[in-house]
């Protein structure tokens, strides 16, 4: 098999969308930032209720500045987008505000934390042609996900049969995390948090949003003294097309993991298979890839060949009024079975 890469992703035009940041709750708000500047946005405006995050944010972007408020960034007609990594539970909620205001949305993942909260969201999306997008930032940030798509629309591993996904992290980088962190029904639970984002790359790896969960288990091994939070979970689905899939997730990975966490997919076809070792090898390398088929076996490294579509689509999309990113029946299957899924878990010892 030869392998062709795409040239890296060229930005838009540097500085053509103007962004700005309200809600600084997680740490994903700086790759978020960086990813837009790098293809095309500029960020110009910074708010949270907690000036000092602001702060810390406006040191990985200095032109940026600090607002007062986020009803006057909201007024700001330059701005066509907002962002935000507000906690999970509140992100619904400003994501409205937002699309109200005549301006699009882009959020963390889990964007809602409720069937309630993605019917809100639906209806005002009804009313306006803005957009609601959200960072599914393991396939979205990642140029072995986006490689791996082409490979498997190029038949490399036949029909896909399989998709086996484990994520496991160390729970000790997140000792300093806020009330919100060790309470599901603020961060969406285990399985709706990081659930989401391997909910995700399975029903875009099946090509199939017609999914069913078929089980789901959910415990708290290691951290009795946060009694609303859980440090494994387990689920397995069935898409409409036969693909089936298997998710682990944990906060259990032994500290001195390179990287603080371990993420590896493998996708099964009829014709062999692909695994994605997405983060960091023994030798601090990112978007490896491990492939097998018919043609040989094939150890590639993608970083920095490929780029991430998706930020150059989501510019484009706020420019041009497209919807060429991610589509809400994408974002609204996802959520649904990461609700669903934390919902039914059976809660094991």
């Amino acid at each position: 098999m030869k392998f062709q890469y795409e040239k890296v992703i060229v930005p838009v035009v540097s500085g053509r969308l103007v962004f700005a940041a309200i809600g600084l709750d997680h740490g994903h708000i700086i790759a978020m930032c960086k990813n837009l500047e790098v293809h095309g946005g500029y960020l110009k405006w910074i708010y949270d209720e907690n000036i000092n995050k602001a702060k810390m944010l406006k040191k990985q972007f200095p032109n940026a500045k600090i607002c007062s408020s986020a009803q006057e960034i909201l007024c700001d007609k330059e701005v066509k987008l907002i962002i935000s990594t507000i906690v999970p539970n509140k992100r619904a909620e400003l994501g409205i505000e937002v699309l109200k205001a005549g301006k699009n949305y882009f959020t963390d993942k889990i964007p809602m934390t409720s069937l309630d909260q993605i019917e809100a969201v639906k209806k005002v999306l009804e009313t306006t042609d803005k957009h609601f997008f959200v960072s599914f930032s393991k396939r979205m940030n990642n140029e072995a996900a986006f490689y791996a798509t082409e490979l498997i629309k190029a038949g490399a591993i036949g029909r896909v049969l399989q998709i086996l996904q484990v994520e496991t992290h160390t729970h000790v980088a997140n000792s300093s995390k806020t009330e919100w962190f060790y309470d599901e029904k603020m961060n969406g639970g285990l399985l709706g948090d990081f659930g989401c984002h391997l909910i995700e790359q399975h029903l875009h790896f099946s090509g199939c949003e017609d999914t069913k969960l078929i089980s789901s288990r959910l415990s708290n091994i290691k951290n009795d003294k946060y009694p609303n939070f859980s440090d494994y979970a387990d689920m397995s689905l069935l898409s409409a097309n036969g693909v089936s899939g298997q998710i682990r997730v944990d906060w259990l990975a032994p500290n001195w993991i390179n990287g603080w966490r371990e993420d590896r997919t493998t996708i099964f076809g009829s014709e062999g298979y692909i695994e994605l070792g997405k983060f960091y090898d023994e030798d601090g390398n990112e978007n490896d890839m491990h492939i097998l088929n018919g043609e040989g076996e094939y150890f590639v490294k993608v970083a920095g060949k490929i780029g991430l579509p998706f930020y150059k689509d989501l510019v484009l999309d706020c420019i041009y009024d497209t919807d060429n990113s991610i589509k809400f029946s994408h974002i609204e299957a996802v959520v649904k079975l990461a609700i669903e899924a934390q919902e039914k878990a059976i809660r094991i010892k």
